[in-house]
């Protein structure tokens, strides 16, 4: 079957069937993949919660610790080690910075501001990690690749500053127009 003859058929698809029909066909792997994101984002949510403090601690201690780390999954080849050492401490250094970027995008979520949840979880591994594993490298061989994920998350995170930024501003205006009875009311 040649590409005229798929098109065809799928352009009779589209306009022969049924439009209730056809919208549960194609919703259906969007509607999954949205339940599925959405339990990954909780789960995340409660463990980076859960780390608190304790996460700059185990940045420090990764980053101090880093090629011993590595050794626990590579020991025959120490150049492995040399190089995953050095791609851990540069996600140890990201590692405080990518609190923020999650809490951003749960916040924008929870609140119904999916535009902006969108944009700052694409972000990290789509809009500013493809384009630096493919230019990183380029230009600095192998340590472009090893710390492309950190530079990915302190763009990712440079940009949630201004998003978490106008968000506490218009926060700040809307709760300063509510005369103060009215916040006891609704609290």
């Amino acid at each position: 079957m040649d590409r005229n003859d798929t098109e065809k058929i799928q352009f009779q698809r589209m306009t022969e069937t049924p439009v209730s029909h056809l919208i549960c066909t194609l919703a259906t792997p969007t509607i999954l993949t949205m339940l599925i994101t959405t339990f990954y984002n909780m789960a995340d949510t409660f463990f980076v919660a859960r780390l608190g403090t304790g996460a700059a601690g185990a940045g420090i201690a990764g980053y101090w610790f880093a090629p011993e780390i590595v050794a626990l999954f590579q020991v025959e080849d120490p150049q492995v080690v040399t190089i995953g050492a050095a791609a851990f401490r540069a996600q140890c250094i990201s590692l405080p910075l990518q609190s923020t970027i999650v809490l951003a995008n749960m916040l924008f979520q929870s609140t119904g501001k999916a535009a902006s949840a969108v944009v700052i979880s694409s972000t990290r591994q789509g809009i500013y990690f493809l384009p630096l594993i493919i230019i990183l490298p380029h230009y600095f061989q192998l340590t472009g690749i090893e710390f492309t994920q950190a530079a990915s998350d302190l763009l990712a995170f440079a940009t949630s500053l201004p998003f978490l930024w106008f968000f506490f501003r218009d926060l700040k205006l809307r709760t300063a127009k509510v005369p103060f009875q009215e916040k006891i009311v609704e609290a």
